[in-house]
């Protein structure tokens, strides 16, 4: 197997392993809602720009569901690129060639002069 397929192979298993864990972590913070965990599980606050976000005397169950949705969101976001070499070399081109010099006219004698016709 070449080395292209091998690394195509191990990033499709990366991202739909990211994806998974992000999944069942969501799934477990769902199962703690059910089991009835409410305790406080603490208080969260982040600020980005001019925006705040304050969870406060949250069930141990939401921060799995929103570090889940975290893991899946930025799986999504990343995307899934491939490069080689062999795309690049297509994007490129391997000869360089230089710009044509103008051709140079020939002289044609002129014929319609009155010194030509003597």
């Amino acid at each position: 197997m070449s080395l292209e397929i091998m690394s195509l192979i191990a990033g499709a298993l990366y991202k739909i392993c990211s994806l998974l864990v992000g999944l069942v972590i969501c799934y477990l913070g769902y199962k703690l809602f059910l089991a009835g965990v409410w305790g406080n599980a603490g208080d969260l606050s982040a600020k980005f720009n001019n925006n705040k976000v304050v969870l406060k005397s949250a069930a141990p169950g939401t921060f799995f569901v929103l570090f889940g949705s975290i893991v899946i969101s930025l799986t999504i976001w990343q995307g899934f690129t491939v490069k080689s070499k062999r795309t690049e070399s297509l994007e490129r081109p391997t000869v360089r060639t230089k710009p044509a010099k103008p051709a140079v006219p020939a002289t044609v004698p002129d014929f319609t002069s009155s010194e030509s016709r003597k």
